[in-house]
């Protein structure tokens, strides 16, 4: 009878194959690779036929390329997401008032002699971080440096709720050398990897079947096997005639354990397992099995409660909620495994999740503690990066883990073409809590010339530089071991820990956010904060030549009628591969006022002062008298206003001596002292500023970024984009706060419209990342789109 769990060992799901003449696992724990047999093929036909040594059954496998796009554009990609309101001013006389953009400027500048410093005790230089309309926004750490690096804003949420893992025990940093290894094929994207926004480890609802056994068996008692597939491995597996059916006595009387292996297809359901509990106590049951995840497929696992489970290799649907998912909540509930498990996406990244892993980790480790030497975890296709939750695994039972994973980190990385790219690289975490991402040497994202097998520069504590990078790349791709271009297999190392043997591949994708030169933009604001416009903008963008080059912004700070009153360190310093902004403050110089800058054809309605955003289109400013000046207001920009004014019976915005504005032409905005974050808690359509709904709805628990509200056909509205706003009846601000929370009973868990969704176990600790009001009630946030009371 073939050893499923040892011919998984060998088989390779990922379109790459192996071919080692003993078990990897066995392999492995032996701890002697230098005299194995390995081979590491990279195929590119539809069909793969993998060997199990030492057995001499054949399977074959049918692997699918599908491709995959690689863009990170947000959903709303039709406006940008304000990151500052930007109010205008006119200050000298012009033909038109456009909307505020930076006026982009080359300087050529010489790099210093010498090493140079880019932090200063003063400077309030920080990193620009553009907004998006579905970004969510992630709180930059405080430093006392002077450049203050402020995290880019992704277009996807990724918060997945975890315990606090407290790292223990020691690790061999040296690792160990090894003569196979698998790779994934596909590259990680937004589109192809579970969306955090959907929950991972709800229970599924599955058909109500009674998967009791009758009281009035015999031996003669046909089991009933729905699916074809599943009846005829176990045929195969018991040496039952094909044309035989499968009965009581057949089980009952079996001297030899089974072990299913299904080959030919996918099963649709696992009715009929539960007869296995028929089989002698000296024997175990191994179940080998792809299950389907179509419209009629039932993945229900109920049918193997009280097995005693030796193997247990599944395959399909964990993470992708458009298909049919295997329950983590019921694996986690099955008897522990005494040899092997196999768990595998049956594509790639719709594997187990972080979440799902942490569900399941109680049940994996209660496995490691029965385990046969030789036996453990193997992991495919899925998105962990974390295994602290199985810390506990037993260390003295020679179980072994071998993970193959891919993950998409939303947050992009900054570069500038043709320059090298410096990059931090995402976090994983191996099972004592300690760090998995500090050797990593290849990226697919260099030029085809320069896809060698270490082209990364390891620059330490997990920082990496990538020379001659493709700049038609729209994801920096590393992790991967670059076996396909001249990786040496016994080159590669991997953490080995007392007891236990860990195979970990990820590979990780993040989205480059390209530039053409390295930059610095300057803000001009007066005393108040509130932007000076300067030769039509409020902003000044000046590009470099070289990151790290010296940069002097002396000549481009001066503004004629203002006096700089923000200290003059702030324009020197270098250019760096993240944008940087500098926000420059101002007092207006006294100047004497005209007799005529009051016209009396002007009658005051209100003295109050605001700012006012205009509709999506031009608007004419008048003078005093109601006659046009021959200056336009641009669509969506903000003005500060003095007073309101009514001039021949309609109502004005006074924006600058003698300009007016109608006020039937734009809404009054009140903009918040920062930008700040909202979720949202429920389905919510987007508006213009005119009150008329967009062709775009953001699902509930979407994270934007908003620098104020607007009352508009007397709702709320908060600015997600140019011209985007949606209700505050179903958004919700929140304040960041990173704290551990510790339950001290039984905890609700509630989703953003204020529901209980599930329970927390009582002593159990979580990461907190943000304080939520939710229906006038604040709450912490555990993960996404789950919140707990605060004053539990």
């Amino acid at each position: 009878m073939l050893n499923m769990y040892e011919g998984m060992n060998t088989m390779l799901l990922n379109k790459k194959c192996i071919y080692l003449g003993v078990s990897l696992f066995s392999a492995l724990i032996l701890g002697s690779m230098t005299t194995q047999s390995a081979k590491a093929d990279t195929t590119t036909d539809a069909t793969t036929t993998v060997k199990s040594s030492p057995t001499t059954t054949d399977t074959s496998t049918t692997a699918k390329t599908t491709a995959t796009s690689t863009s990170t554009a947000a959903s709303l990609t039709t406006s940008a997401a304000p990151a500052q309101t930007t109010v205008a001013k006119s200050v000298a006389p012009t033909t038109t008032v456009t909307q505020p953009m930076p006026t982009v400027k080359t300087v050529t500048t010489v790099a210093p002699v010498g090493p140079t410093s880019s932090t200063t005790t003063s400077s309030t230089v920080k990193t620009a971080t553009p907004v998006e309309p579905t970004s969510v926004a992630t709180d930059p750490t405080a430093t006392s440096s002077a450049v203050k690096s402020v995290q880019p804003i992704s277009s996807t949420s990724t918060l997945t709720r975890s315990a606090v893992a407290s790292p223990s025990g020691s690790t061999n940093t040296t690792g160990v050398t090894i003569g196979g290894y698998t790779i994934p094929t596909d590259t990680p994207t937004k589109d192809n990897t579970p969306n955090p926004a959907v929950s991972t480890t709800t229970p599924q609802v599955f058909p109500k079947i009674d998967y009791s056994l009758p009281t009035n068996l015999t031996a003669s008692t046909p089991v009933p096997v729905s699916d074809a597939n599943l009846a005829s491995a176990i045929k195969t597996s018991m040496d039952i005639p094909a044309t035989s059916p499968i009965t009581v006595g057949d089980i009952q009387n079996r001297i030899n354990s089974v072990m299913v292996q299904v080959n030919n297809g996918k099963v649709e359901n696992l009715d009929g397992l539960q007869y296995m509990q028929l089989l002698p106590n000296n024997l175990t049951f191994g179940l080998s099995a792809t299950l389907a995840s179509d419209p009629t497929a039932n993945p229900d696992l109920t049918p193997l409660d009280g097995l005693k489970l030796r193997t247990l290799n599944l395959t399909g649907d964990f993470s992708d909620p458009s298909a049919k998912e295997i329950d983590v909540n019921q694996i986690a509930k099955l008897p522990p495994v005494s040899y092997g498990m196999f768990l595998s996406g049956d594509k790639e990244y719709d594997g187990l999740t972080n979440a799902q892993l942490k569900v399941i980790a109680p049940w994996i480790i209660a496995s490691s503690n029965i385990n046969t030497p030789g036996g453990g975890l193997i992991e495919n296709n899925g998105t962990v990066t974390d295994l602290s939750p199985l810390k506990g695994i037993n260390r003295n039972t020679g179980f072994s883990l071998n993970i193959t994973n891919g993950y998409y980190d939303p947050t992009p990385i900054y570069a500038v073409k043709h320059q090298p790219i410096v990059f931090k690289s995402t976090p994983v975490t191996g099972i004592n809590g300690d760090d998995l991402a500090s050797n990593y040497h290849f990226s697919a994202s260099a030029l085809p010339d320069y896809l060698t097998a270490n082209n990364l520069k390891n620059l330490g504590n997990d920082e990496y530089e990538l020379d001659n990078a493709d700049t038609s790349a729209p994801l920096l791709i590393y992790g991967d071991p670059g076996f396909a271009y001249g990786a040496v297999i016994s080159n590669i190392t991997f953490p080995q820990y007392p007891g236990v043997q860990d195979l970990q591949n990820l590979k990780i994708a993040q989205p480059i956010i390209w530039q053409d030169h390295p930059n610095v933009t300057i803000d001009f604001v007066d005393a108040n904060g509130k932007p000076i416009m300067v030769n039509s903008a409020s902003s000044l963008m000046v590009n470099g030549n070289k990151i790290g080059d010296a940069f002097d912004l002396t000549a481009e700070s001066k503004i004629n009628g203002y006096t700089l009153t923000s200290p003059s360190t702030l324009l020197k310093g270098t250019y760096t591969q993240d944008p940087q902004t500098l926000t420059l403050t101002y007092k207006l110089n006294p100047t004497e006022t005209s007799s005529n800058s009051n016209p009396s054809e002007a009658t005051t309605v209100t003295d109050v002062s605001g700012v006012l955003r205009t509709f999506n289109r031009d608007v004419q400013l008048v003078d005093a008298s109601g006659d046009p000046i021959g200056k336009t207001a641009s669509p969506s920009t903000a003005w500060d206003y003095s007073r309101i004014v009514s001039i021949n019976g309609a109502d004005y915005y006074q924006v600058a001596p003698n300009e007016y504005l109608p006020t039937d032409s734009s809404v009054k905005f009140i903009p918040l002292t920062t930008p700040t974050n909202i979720v949202l808690s429920s389905n919510s359509v987007v508006y213009n500023s005119e009150g008329n709904a967009l062709d775009v709805t953001f699902p509930a628990g979407t994270v934007l970024k908003t620098d104020g509200y607007a009352i508009i056909n007397d709702v709320k509205m908060y600015r997600v984009g140019t011209d985007e706003w949606v209700s505050g009846d179903s958004s919700t601000t929140y304040e960041s706060y990173v704290a551990v929370y510790t339950t001290k009973a039984p905890t609700p868990v509630y989703n953003g419209a204020g529901q209980q969704v599930s329970v927390l176990p009582a002593n159990t600790e979580w990461h907190v990342d943000r304080i939520v009001t939710i229906n006038g009630v604040k709450y912490y946030r555990i993960a996404t789109n789950e919140f707990i009371l605060i004053n539990q």
